[in-house]
């Protein structure tokens, strides 16, 4: 299972960002369109599997809207410009209702549904590798015809919604993308969806719960554990993690980042746990 590290242009990232990478902590990214039309050129992608949002769903909150045609030669620019691992493009899908305005109508839903199907129709006409957005509450028909089009499909919980209905959602899902389908979590980091469900990958920002909150992850428990800028050494439960910032050579200067770092490390670690846990079921990708 890959994870793959939302928004990593935004906080306090960027700062340790190179060395994430350099050093092979994070290898997989996620990056929107809608804040970011070229990408920062201080990094080296080359060992990185990049994913691009088209930035539908932040955009849709505040009642804008997004060009295609502008958002695919944007992906074409990044396509010849941009050397990395991979590359994969999010379709432009389009968000049913208004935002604040509660749960769209089926009206809503259906005719958001036909914009989205003859966008994806149009971005895999490029040749470029595009993939498909369903969304919770929309009807299971679309995710078949997706299932029909494609390999690979983003699957897209709905984030008002309690857990319980995330999963009810998943399992849904799940149901019919069958052995052959790659699927990818949007927004999602539930530890034990994870291990419920055989995503190909996920994304989230959750990394980030040290700069937001001071806090390091405790994902062998499924918990969060509390620290803070001073204390933090003490809440690490990793001798490998503990070792490194032992070495002076990897110290980062600012109290915030070594949170981050940590919290890093550890969504790496689990991403290798369940990638391990669905290996023992008998699930694996080809890469």
């Amino acid at each position: 299972m890959r994870y793959y590290f939302s928004s990593p242009f935004e906080g306090y990232i960027p700062e340790i960002l190179s060395d994430l990478i350099r050093t092979g902590v994070v290898k997989n990214l996620l990056a929107s369109y809608a804040m970011y039309q070229k990408m920062p050129d201080k990094y080296d992608y080359t060992n990185v599997n990049w994913m691009i949002d088209s930035g539908a769903f932040s955009v849709w909150r505040k009642g804008k809207h997004i060009d295609l045609d502008n958002y695919i030669d944007f992906c074409f620019h990044l396509e010849n410009t941009v050397p990395c691992k991979s590359k994969v493009y999010i379709s432009l899908d389009q968000i049913p209702g208004i935002y604040g305005k509660g749960r769209p109508t089926v009206k809503q839903v259906k005719e958001a549904c036909k914009v989205s199907i003859t966008n994806f129709h149009k971005c895999m006409d490029t040749g470029l590798k595009f993939m498909p957005v369903y969304h919770q509450f929309e009807p299971v028909e679309i995710l078949k015809e997706y299932c029909q089009m494609t390999d690979y499909v983003g699957l897209s919980p709905d984030n008002t919604q309690p857990e319980k209905s995330k999963r009810k959602y998943l399992a849904g899902c799940f149901k019919h993308t069958g052995a052959e389908i790659k699927t990818h979590g949007f927004g999602y980091s539930s530890m034990k969806g994870m291990e419920l469900f055989p995503f190909y990958s996920c994304d989230s920002i959750s990394y980030k719960i040290g700069e937001i909150y001071g806090r390091v992850i405790g994902y062998s428990n499924q918990r969060f554990v509390g620290g803070n800028n001073e204390t933090f050494g003490s809440r690490i439960d990793n001798d490998d993690i503990r070792e490194f910032f032992n070495d002076t050579t990897h110290r980062i200067d600012r109290p915030i980042n070594r949170l981050n770092w940590v919290n890093v490390v550890k969504y790496t670690k689990w991403q290798d746990r369940i990638t391990e846990l669905w290996e023992k079921r008998g699930v694996t990708w080809d890469e």
